[in-house]
């Protein structure tokens, strides 16, 4: 097929070397071992996903779909109609996201553990996800591990307070109607009432906060920060700045 070769050649001169996240990624299931007593050997692939999947996970493999890194101003990223992708999620499709994305979806499939329906175990639950990706990757700015711009992240550090205070005024903490508290965790070019300057997923950062306050202040191991599931403990530790 003609298209799909020149989506191949594409991929192909975009990633001539792949060894530097062989190394990230390798280094990152080093540190998942340790902090979680695990002994896990899992190999990585990559594919062509027909712009359709960034991380799939399948036999002890993890699959990468290079073609959904190529970049916002790769051509053949700009051809694509917005009903296929829309511009919020082509801005987001650079390659420094390939690590976090493998182990956010690795660590989904093999550590979540839901808390419960309500807004704030919700927040926890991927809050807890977030933690553990950062520990395992140390060296990746911290904005990637959100699938943030610099300024995304900038803008969430100086609307913390303001950010739990609406959740606080509109009584969403506890929450179960998805209707209402979706939009914290879905992508998109914003979140809904916050203004176009927001990111999307505000829930699973600001539970990212939540945990890493918890973690800091009763210094438990991050085996001890999985395990535990009672969302009071984890909510009374934290304190928006």
């Amino acid at each position: 097929d003609s298209i799909m070769q020149i989506v191949f050649k594409s991929i192909d001169s975009t990633f001539k070397d792949i060894s530097y996240y062989e190394n990230e990624i390798s280094k990152g299931f080093a540190r998942y071992n340790t902090l979680l007593k695990k002994d896990t050997k899992i190999n990585i692939g990559t594919f062509y996903s027909n712009f359709n999947a960034t991380v799939l996970e399948a036999d002890q493999t993890i699959w990468i779909g290079l073609d959904m890194y190529l970049g916002k101003n790769n051509p053949i990223i700009k051809l694509l109609p917005p009903t296929a992708l829309p511009q919020y999620y082509k801005d987001k499709m650079e390659k420094k996201y390939i690590s976090c994305d493998v182990f956010f979806g690795y660590l989904m499939s093999s550590v979540y553990r839901p808390l419960g329906e309500e807004f704030l175990a919700r927040m926890l639950a991927y809050g807890k996800i977030a933690y553990i990706v950062d520990l395992i990757l140390p060296d990746q700015d911290e904005e990637n591990k959100f699938r943030y711009s610099k300024n995304e992240l900038d803008w969430c550090k100086k609307n913390e307070v303001y950010i739990w205070q609406y959740i606080i005024d509109n009584k969403l903490l506890y929450e179960k109607d998805p209707s209402k508290i979706n939009e914290f965790f879905n992508d998109g070019p914003y979140t809904k009432n916050f203004g176009k300057d927001s990111p999307s997923n505000i829930g699973i950062w600001l539970g990212y906060q939540m945990i890493s306050d918890h973690a800091k202040k009763t210094n438990k191991s991050a085996l001890e920060i999985i395990s535990e599931d009672n969302i009071q403990t984890l909510l009374k530790t934290y304190e928006p700045d």
